[in-house]
């Protein structure tokens, strides 16, 4: 072929009887399609895909080879404006020419070459035969899992297997059912957190419990009152008269049967009270906590109030602080006996007679008939371990203690118990008169009294 051949090639004539032009640069590069011809430039029948359909038919739009070109379309009218420019892509240049979409089942590929091809995908679905069972007793063969279709890549196609949909369907059930997991996991670590915690808290209650009724029971004021430490109701016996008969003692045992009882008053080991003192012209009312012949006493209202721990052998202090374990100050004689005139009762005849008795079977002397304004009663002498002497003195009618005479070092009282009143079935005096060196210090009326509810000193 010559050089102008090549230039002008010769028209060769298609199967439709339409002239067509070979290009050789085209056959060169590859096949070229209709989406990237450009426009004007007539495409040879050689070169169109095989497996597409034919180019003078209109499905794509391409008009047939020689026929004339289309009327252009009328000018836009505006209205006298001039046109506006063209729209521009980006960095100035004009937009590329629109494409047409392709359908679902195709595109574009490149082959070896880098050069453009137009594929066709194809489908395949897997079938799965089914086979009815003839005999419903006869259990049905188990159908080996088929492995998912490998993915074909080729210029033709490629297939695609449907077992994708299956697979990310159980990837989905085992994710939730690990999330279900983990949260009943954690639901559990969280029950068994809080059953340690409840059985902890438990144990550290009653460890702070035990350990606070140890150090009630073995260190309990020590300042006030170190020997009397055991409470009545483990020393005393099923009888709780223990003392040999005596005439003291006697008189003693007589004391306690008019309160209500030997047994129901030698039970008792703590008392809780209720009252007013009456000072001079001032009422003020006081609580108190009395446990083994040590009384913890609030008198007044808080904040301006007075506490005081006293203990039933002579011996008082002053509390700066609600606590018995804080700081405190000594109190003089004088105010001690007359604090513990209006606290205490019978608490020296009932720690000899109910507690000590195993190791004292006469603690009392007998002071015969004794007569003190105007009347005679029957009196007895006791000595506390502190060296205080107290003696008491019994109405004959009744045997209920009528007056109390105390003598210590520094200071001597004298109480007058009146009104005898019933509280949980043990007969009290409800008031109380006290003098101290011969002058009167004040009354103290009782109006609530409870026993044995195993009350504690706040520490």
């Amino acid at each position: 072929m010559s050089d102008l051949d090549e230039q002008n090639p010769s028209p060769v004539r298609g199967d439709s009887g339409d002239e067509v032009y070979e290009d050789e640069r085209e056959l060169k590069r590859g096949v070229l399609d209709e989406f990237s011809r450009p426009a004007g430039i007539p495409l040879n029948r050689s070169d169109v895909n095989p497996r597409l359909r034919s180019v003078r038919g209109d499905v794509y739009g391409v008009p047939p080879y020689g026929a004339p070109p289309p009327p252009p379309p009328p000018p836009p009218n505006f209205y006298g404006y001039p046109p506006p420019p063209p729209p521009m892509g980006a960095f100035g240049y004009p937009p590329p020419p629109p494409r047409m979409p392709l359908p679902e089942n195709m595109g574009i590929e490149y082959d070896e070459n880098g050069n453009p091809v137009l594929v066709e995908y194809e489908f395949e679905e897997e079938i799965v035969e089914e086979t009815a069972e003839e005999n419903k007793n006869i259990p049905a063969p188990e159908i080996p899992i088929e492995k998912p279709a490998v993915v074909r890549e080729s210029l033709k196609g490629r297939s695609i297997s449907l077992n994708d949909a299956s697979l990310l369907s159980k990837q989905r059930e085992g994710a939730e059912k690990a999330t279900e997991l983990e949260h009943q996991e954690k639901k559990e670590q969280r029950r068994v957190f809080f059953v340690r915690l409840f059985f902890f808290l438990i144990f550290m209650s009653a460890i702070t419990a035990g350990a606070y009724f140890i150090i009630e029971i073995i260190k309990p004021q020590q300042e006030i009152l170190p020997d009397n430490i055991g409470p009545n109701r483990n020393l005393a016996g099923k009888n709780y008269w223990n003392l040999e008969p005596s005439k003291a003692n006697n008189v003693v045992m007589r004391f306690y049967e008019a309160l209500g009882g030997v047994n129901k008053c030698g039970s008792v080991y703590d008392k809780m009270i209720w009252g007013s003192f009456h000072i001079g012209i001032r009422i003020e009312q006081f609580y108190c906590i009395e446990k083994r012949g040590i009384a913890y006493v609030k008198v007044g209202v808080s904040p301006n109030e007075s506490i005081f721990l006293l203990n039933a052998e002579g011996k008082a202090k002053r509390l700066l602080t609600p606590s018995v374990s804080g700081d405190s100050e000594v109190m003089g004689g004088a105010e001690t006996e007359a604090l513990n005139g209006l606290i205490f009762f019978d608490e020296p005849l009932h720690k000899a007679a109910f507690v000590d008795y195993m190791s004292n079977r006469h603690p009392f002397k007998d002071l015969g008939h004794m007569t003190y304004n105007g009347e005679v009663f029957d009196a007895i002498e006791f000595q506390t371990l502190s060296g205080a002497k107290i003696n008491y003195y019994f109405d004959l009618k009744t045997g209920l203690a009528a007056y109390k005479f105390v003598e210590q070092k520094d200071a001597s009282s004298r109480v007058e118990y009146q009104d005898y009143v019933e509280f949980g079935g043990i007969k009290l005096p409800r008031v109380r008169n006290v003098f101290v060196n011969g002058k009167s210090y004040g009354t103290a009326v009782f109006d609530t009294i409870k026993f044995n509810r195993d009350i504690i000193f706040p520490r």
